[in-house]
């Protein structure tokens, strides 16, 4: 099963202005750290991690009481690539890209 979902982490650091000059700018920072979100989520400490890739596999629609182990693959195609495993035996690929769209595709415990 292959779901597309977002990944939101916390909030963009730009800080809001009224005037065009920088919210332009402001704009420019939201879009850059839009596109590091991968590169965010392969920086965080392995307890985030496994929150980032329980949230994904739950947005997807499937069942993860808790994420016990993660491995993280060569990235493909401009996406970070991870395996997650649940308690409850389940597999899931999770592929983030830089704009923070994540694919899950799972194959069921055995």
């Amino acid at each position: 099963m292959k779901t597309a979902i977002a990944i939101i982490l916390a909030g963009f650091l730009a800080a809001c202005s009224h005037e065009p000059d920088n919210i332009v700018a402001n704009e420019a920072v939201a879009a850059a750290n839009l596109q590091d979100t991968a590169a965010l989520v392969a920086k965080l400490p392995a307890g985030q991690q496994r929150g980032v890739f329980m949230r994904a596999i739950r947005d997807a629609g499937l069942p993860c009481q808790d994420v016990t182990d993660f491995t993280r693959f060569p990235d493909e195609h401009g996406r970070s690539i991870w395996r997650a495993e649940c308690s409850n035996g389940s597999q899931h690929l999770i592929a983030i890209g830089k704009g923070g769209m994540a694919s899950v595709t799972s194959r069921p415990s055995s």
